[in-house]
């Protein structure tokens, strides 16, 4: 039995016309109410002010009768024009779309099904992988619950992966005392009992996953990022990130560029550095080779003096140097780590990246 949404009665609510079947009503028809009950399906049609496109919403709560339960289901069919194009989304929420192997029919991909709000040109969208056994599956896997697809511009989500798969997190104390939460109170567990100003107070932690916990990772390894280069974009963090993930040798789409990898893109962003509107080049013939244990040998043909400067990953100055043009630059007094040096005379300058160990 066929129902179109122009085929009843017109309900306005809200300023909207929609088109409904309720079984029980005498508007739902009788083929209807012998398969349903305590049911709705309904729906409008209307021009998306957003981006001006046509756009039909179906909303669906469907109780089976007895009877029908194990052989009735409800099949949406979109008929055009040659050449026209329908995207067809559903919200997750008890509805899925399969073929059910009938002809005619197509099973769902995962295009599109990222939620919006990991969609936005300045957003990193990240998805989970299990870090540690859980009952999710095996250590090294995509997590079951992490979305993928291609989204109408093409492009691919998530950029990236991170844990999220039995993460061991803080748990809120009105979490744990609420009686909605039954899943966690079976596995909470006490982390510390501290006490503050004469308040004793306990602590809580428990085994949690979601890309919601994913997300937290990322953003963790982004901060980390824009310590070691502070002048970072957003666009240069997803770059970074998504340039020294570990990439999988199977799924791609699933997993976007890879796993991601904390050091590898610390080392990228350090790479990327550049300091007090210096970067890692200049003009002129200077050179800056190694000589030794923490010293570099400074050729500046032309130059009767110059300046040797250091800096912090940070932007930090750690050490300036006058020196003649042919010099051998100490650079021992400084701490371990990565560091820009800087060469300046009066024609020429020349930057570099170096490593104190």
């Amino acid at each position: 039995y066929t129902l179109e949404l122009g085929d009843t009665p017109a309900y306005v609510g809200n300023g909207t016309t929609y088109r409904y079947f309720i079984s029980g009503r005498p508007e739902s028809g009788t083929a209807f109410d012998n398969y349903y009950t305590n049911a709705f399906m309904g729906g409008y049609t209307e021009v998306n002010k957003a981006n001006g496109r046509f756009n039909a919403t179906v909303i669906v709560f469907l109780e089976s009768s007895y009877t029908s339960f194990y052989n009735t289901f409800v099949a949406l069919r979109v008929e055009g024009e040659p050449g026209q194009k329908a995207y067809i989304y559903n919200d997750g929420h008890g509805v899925d779309f399969t073929s059910r192997n009938l002809s005619g029919y197509s099973n769902a991909t995962p295009d599109g099904s990222i939620s919006n709000m990991a969609c936005g040109p300045n957003t990193i969208s990240v998805g989970a992988y299990i870090s540690r056994n859980s009952i999710e599956g095996r250590i090294g896997q995509i997590c079951d619950f992490s979305s993928w697809g291609v989204l109408h511009d093409g492009r691919e989500l998530p950029d990236i992966v991170a844990p999220g798969s039995s993460i061991i997190s803080a748990l809120s104390s009105l979490t744990v005392r609420s009686p909605n939460y039954n899943y966690y109170l079976s596995q909470v567990y006490p982390k510390t009992d501290t006490t503050i100003g004469g308040n004793a107070t306990t602590y809580y932690w428990t085994s949690i996953e979601g890309t919601s916990m994913a997300t937290p990772f990322a953003a963790g390894v982004g901060a980390l990022l824009l310590d070691a280069n502070p002048n970072l974009t957003p666009a240069d963090i997803r770059s970074i990130l998504k340039e020294s993930a570990t990439a999988p040798d199977f799924a791609q789409t699933w997993w976007g560029a890879g796993k991601i990898n904390a050091l590898e893109a610390i080392k990228a962003a350090t790479q990327m550095n550049s300091l007090s509107d210096v970067s890692d080049n200049g003009n002129g013939n200077i050179t800056i080779n190694p000589d030794g244990t923490n010293r570099w040998q400074i050729f500046a043909p032309g130059e009767t003096r110059i300046n040797v400067d250091a800096y912090t990953p940070s932007g930090i100055h750690a050490l300036h140097l006058e020196c003649d043009g042919d010099t051998v630059a100490d650079l021992n007094s400084l701490q371990e780590g990565i560091y820009l040096v800087t060469v300046t005379g009066a024609k020429s300058c020349r930057s570099v990246k170096v490593a104190v160990r």
